[in-house]
């Protein structure tokens, strides 16, 4: 029998799907519950929910069993099967409710990503398969009203270039992507829950036409939606590489800590080398392009 992908976390009537993989904590903020956290490591117990229902790991429940109300840290549970949780009466809610981002102030590592999954990459290589899903999906993205005006400084074959060799590295495993990983390429971008969900149903459309199996669908689907807690934002972030923080506006110049691609020619930025950086697309040029 094959393992479940995913596992259901009930709180207040609400239901929130958790990943395999995936902390309660990092699910519950993906989908945007008010809850309060900090190092999500064990350590500050700031994130403390109550256990309803089901069983979460103990060591997840060692630091309160001195308390009789089944308190336990999200951030240390990953789940295996469905739970419900609560949130404790001296519960301090933040400020307004509104969701907070672990990636607004904290880079992305490259190492931060899914397990690989063979099976699907092999299957999107069938005839193609993966290079015909993004050019149709692109090609819909380009034309459509909510999503086209991200994209306008960026070709479709460069987007569908830079989409392929992303998933490609993703689901291989294979680290053969240099360049920006999700949260610094979309740092700029204010994307809502509603339009991320919109932008995932047109993929997943787009699967379908094409003949992808709905089992590789929803194995694509988890890589998706694990990714969303780095892109959904209310305002735009600076971008952030090695620790240091870049400016948001203006063109500035910065030497590079990592090889990249420039945004206009495609030429390979090697690291340490002098590019222009523009701080509000994200874009970056090699000197030869930036005038």
């Amino acid at each position: 029998m094959s393992q479940r992908l995913s596992s259901k976390i009930k709180i207040e009537e609400r239901i929130v799907e958790c990943h395999r993989g995936e902390t309660v904590l990092d699910a519950l903020i993906r989908k945007g519950e008010p809850v309060r956290y900090s190092c999500k490591e064990g350590v500050c117990k700031t994130c403390r929910l109550t256990l309803v229902e089901g069983e979460v790991p103990r060591h997840a429940l060692r630091p309160f069993l001195h308390l009789e109300d089944h308190s336990f840290l999200p951030c240390l549970s990953k789940i295996k099967e469905d739970i419900e949780v609560g949130y404790p009466s001296d519960y301090r809610f933040p400020d307004n409710h509104e969701p907070v981002s672990p990636y607004e102030h904290v880079e992305e590592k490259s190492k931060d990503k899914p397990a690989p999954n063979e099976r699907l990459m092999n299957r999107l290589l069938e005839d193609d398969l993966l290079n015909e899903i993004l050019h149709a999906f692109y090609t819909e993205v380009y034309e459509d009203e909510l999503l086209s005006p991200f994209f306008k400084s960026v070709t479709k074959q460069r987007a569908i270039e830079k989409q392929y060799n992303f998933l490609s590295m993703l689901f291989s495993g294979k680290e053969n992507y240099i360049g920006a990983l999700p949260r610094n390429a979309h740092h700029w971008m204010v994307i809502s829950n509603e339009l991320f969900d919109y932008r995932e149903a047109m993929m997943i459309k787009h699967m379908r036409l094409k003949g992808l199996e709905q089992e590789y669908i929803d194995i694509w689907a988890v890589f998706q939606e694990y990714f969303r807690s780095r892109m959904v934002k209310s305002k735009p972030w600076p971008k952030i590489i090695d620790g240091h923080t870049y400016p948001m506006n203006g063109l500035e110049e910065t030497v590079t800590t990592i090889g990249m691609i420039c945004d206009k020619c495609h030429g390979v930025i090697d690291e340490g080398d002098t590019i222009k950086y523009h701080a509000h697309s994200g874009e970056a040029f090699c000197l030869s392009c930036a005038g």
